[in-house]
């Protein structure tokens, strides 16, 4: 029966996820990590990785098998439902994701990306002091964002060569997060680099960003501290960069107890207009990047 089932969803998850990649052209993709509580069990995470045919990509434990590498892929869907599987299987006790984007951004861009996700996350919580420590400090500071040790997956559908390197977000609660980070990053870094099928897209979004952060009193926020480690802020502390944190996540759980919910509501509903703007132009997208588009249909 088990195998019956399987065979009768998998062709549904197959056309749902190549809907996904048809309609969503343009960014690149997006991976991440898991950092458990407790060590996870290789044996089991060996399973499900020969299941799913998973040997030959980055997937794998890592810090004493209480962080797992999730391979960079195409869609946040696709994260969102490899997570899922994981959490079916019993790997994922309480998650806390660490979302993952191609290209070390500026620290402002960061700040956007960074804000974005804490703002209209639908479900955040507080940070305790040292909440974003790491077993590299010494490169991330125990800071929210953080660039990458030098690791990026290459030749990945609407990669861009010139994006470098990987910044990541820390901390997140729930996979909804994954597909507000893909699209917010690849806006920041592919207008950093000026390159990219979406990188017009940026700088509405960052006026509008900017307009909700001022409407709820947040003007200001995103600059009082380095949101990645060593990127010569004027006060890159890690108490500078707690309290800026916080103070986002306190607007947030205040916002979350309103009806209207405030910033919450403005922020999802920033990143809903983004996301229409990217489909409005997918059919512009195919054509100017065939070659993009093939790789999404074998990847």
């Amino acid at each position: 029966m088990l195998r019956e089932n399987l065979n009768h969803i998998a062709p549904r998850i197959d056309r749902a996820i190549m809907q996904q990649r048809m309609s969503m052209l343009g960014l690149m993709a997006v991976g991440g990590k898991h950092h458990a509580r407790l060590p996870i069990d290789p044996n089991i995470l060996q399973t499900i990785s020969d299941i799913f045919g998973l040997t030959q990509t980055p997937f794998h434990l890592i810090h004493a098998n209480e962080s797992l590498v999730l391979a960079p892929m195409p869609t946040a869907f696709e994260l969102e439902l490899m997570i899922r599987i994981l959490d079916a299987f019993g790997i994922i006790d309480k998650l806390n994701l660490q979302i993952a984007g191609a290209g070390r951004l500026t620290n402002q861009r960061a700040g956007i990306v960074g804000s974005t996700v804490i703002l209209s996350t639908i479900e955040g919580g507080i940070p305790k002091p040292g909440a974003f420590t790491t077993t590299h400090n010494g490169q991330t500071g125990a800071r929210i964002m953080a660039y990458d040790a030098g690791i990026k997956v290459r030749g990945l559908p609407f990669d861009i060569p010139q994006a470098e390197g990987r910044t990541d977000k820390l901390g997140s609660l729930t996979t909804a997060d994954t597909m507000t980070h893909q699209v917010v990053h690849n806006l920041m870094i592919q207008e950093q680099l000026g390159t990219g099928p979406l990188a017009d897209l940026a700088a509405e979004f960052c006026r509008d960003h900017g307009r909700i952060m001022e409407a709820h009193g947040l003007r200001n926020v995103v600059q009082e501290s380095a949101w990645v480690y060593g990127t010569g802020s004027k006060d890159d502390s890690l108490e500078a960069h707690e309290a800026m944190v916080r103070r986002l996540a306190e607007t947030w759980h205040a916002h979350s107890m309103q009806n209207r919910m405030g910033v919450i509501a403005d922020m999802n509903a920033l990143v809903a207009r983004t996301i229409r703007a990217i489909l409005e132009r997918r059919d512009a997208t195919m054509d100017s990047h065939p070659e993009e588009v093939d790789k999404l249909k074998v990847a």
